[in-house]
């Protein structure tokens, strides 16, 4: 969750609250590595976020993430630096991140049920 301020009273409330999806984090936040740990003899990777919020996802998905990062920054670079950009290509990608957060979405509301 994330929130633009606190407010402590008898309680403490959370001003402008929105929850944050960890596929939304791991598109679109800053300062992203990819770590490759190896901890009692099984290999995992650690995406790293800011320097403190940490994912531990298969090879697979960490590369996926890098990919799918790469991909969008160069869509929209292209699309700010020459406007005449193809639309098909802006839609195809724009496609795929939808579904993704859709399949997102639709996890997380089968883990709360």
């Amino acid at each position: 969750m994330l929130y633009h301020s606190k407010l402590k009273l008898s309680r403490t409330f959370l001003i402008r609250t929105t929850f944050v999806t960890p596929f939304s984090i791991l598109l679109w936040g800053t300062n992203i590595r990819h770590i490759r740990t190896n901890e009692m003899g099984k290999e995992d990777f650690v995406i790293e976020v800011d320097g403190w919020l940490k994912f531990i996802v298969s090879e697979r998905i960490a590369v996926l993430f890098k990919h799918l990062r790469r991909d969008i920054n160069a869509v929209l670079s292209h699309k700010i630096n020459e406007m005449r950009h193809s639309r098909q290509d802006t839609k195809k990608l724009a496609n795929i991140v939808s579904d993704l957060l859709d399949i997102e979405v639709k996890c997380l509301h089968s883990e709360i049920r």
